[in-house]
């Protein structure tokens, strides 16, 4: 094993999660050398990976799904989307943009700018508004100003979020502050 590999702190971080130094220099190699290409054989959709749960059912699954993590054999990972570019995810902003009318009409519209306060990036949009326009958000929403914030959110004169890659938008909220994706595999 490359004893410079790891830093004193890296080795504390490792043995507190139950990694030895060879395991993980054994991961950072395979990383090194790349992955093959899986072959997806079709997209996953109702009754072909994806199981279809009845509402009457839910309640059902919550309790195996405690169970499990009860258990002891849990082995729960995270998955962290953060593959392409944003542009698609965004696509519905896009369409708004382009909409002959300027304030929300479509039930999405209507949930993006009512939830618009939850997002991780709200803050830093917020300040994009500030610097751009002289207006908080709660000012331009007030204002009936809805093509100005989804502007700042995705045009580069503000945050850009359209045409960054996903990796790179901030994605979850924590208390010291937000995280992008690539961030979340970082502290991962």
């Amino acid at each position: 094993m490359d004893n410079g590999l790891f830093t004193p702190q890296d080795l504390e971080e490792l043995s507190a999660r139950g990694i030895t130094p060879e395991a993980a220099a054994h991961q950072v190699e395979e990383i090194r050398k790349g992955f093959p290409y899986l072959e997806i054989l079709a997209s996953a959709s109702l009754e072909q990976g994806i199981l279809r749960v009845e509402t009457s059912e839910e309640a059902g699954y919550m309790d195996l799904w405690e169970e499990y993590l009860l258990s002891g054999k849990a082995s729960v990972y995270k998955m962290v989307p953060a593959s392409g570019a944003a542009s698609r995810m965004f696509k519905m902003l896009y369409n708004f943009l382009e909409a002959p009318y300027t304030a929300p009409e479509k039930p999405e519209e209507e949930r993006f700018f009512s939830h618009i306060n939850q997002f991780a990036f709200y803050e830093r949009l917020n300040e994009a508004c500030l610097r751009n326009n002289w207006k908080s958000i709660p000012k331009l929403i007030a204002a009936g100003e809805y093509k100005t914030i989804v502007e700042n959110l995705l045009l580069p004169k503000g945050l850009g979020y359209g045409s960054k890659p996903k990796a790179l938008l901030l994605f979850h909220n924590y208390k010291e502050a937000p995280r992008t994706s690539a961030e979340e595999h970082l502290v991962e």
